[in-house]
């Protein structure tokens, strides 16, 4: 493992760990205000929420009631904080990435490995410490799942770099071609008409 690599790691470590512990310090012991009382009771007992239901949160906040490590409530309020963290996580990778890439022609130097690391870890804790975020991860809410997983989708390396020009050729290609109608819209239009002419002879 280079050097690049164990600093890099380090750091995510850290951009994981330390907001997760301030979430575990401040997290409610017991059921807060709002729906968070709801997602607790329907984790505990497989209930139906509020629509939409969320479903897959009711499942997974059933599997950590089942951790026999404090209160029920304590339990599913940690979901959101283990979700807090992760998506801090994954915004140190997607930020030290992109800096990464700007540096692209000077990282060897340790001047911007550092910046690129520090870059990453700021936007963690931006993001650990900002009021909707922290409130949010002491609580059972079925939002810090999805923050979770959308800077997971950002952090994935594999996807494929876009060619530059490519983007905007398409764009004016499709703004270029008339607007196609579907036989639905062309009956709707007909039936639109037929009753505008239906009415103007009433009159």
């Amino acid at each position: 493992m280079t050097d690049w690599k164990r600093w890099h790691a380090a750091f995510a470590a850290i951009a994981f760990a330390v907001p997760l512990f301030v979430y575990l310090r401040t997290m409610n012991v017991t059921v807060p205000f709002w729906d968070s009382g709801e997602f607790i009771a329907t984790s505990y007992i497989l209930g139906n929420p509020h629509p939409p239901g969320n479903p897959l949160y009711t499942l997974v906040g059933r599997i950590f009631t089942l951790v026999p490590i404090g209160s029920i409530a304590q339990r599913v309020n940690f979901i959101s904080a283990l979700c807090g963290a992760f998506a801090c996580f994954f915004t140190f990778l997607i930020v030290a990435r992109a800096l990464r890439r700007t540096f692209e022609d000077q990282f060897q130097t340790g001047a911007a490995r550092l910046a690129a690391l520090v870059g990453g870890l700021v936007a963690a804790f931006f993001l650990a410490w900002s009021t909707s975020a922290w409130t949010n991860s002491i609580e059972a809410e079925a939002s810090r799942r999805s923050s979770a997983r959308a800077p997971a989708r950002g952090a994935d390396t594999r996807a494929p770099k876009l060619r530059s020009g490519t983007r905007g050729a398409g764009a004016r290609r499709r703004r270029r071609e008339p607007a196609r109608r579907t036989p639905r819209k062309r009956r709707t239009r007909r039936a639109a008409r037929a009753g505008y002419r239906a009415v103007r002879r009433l009159r």
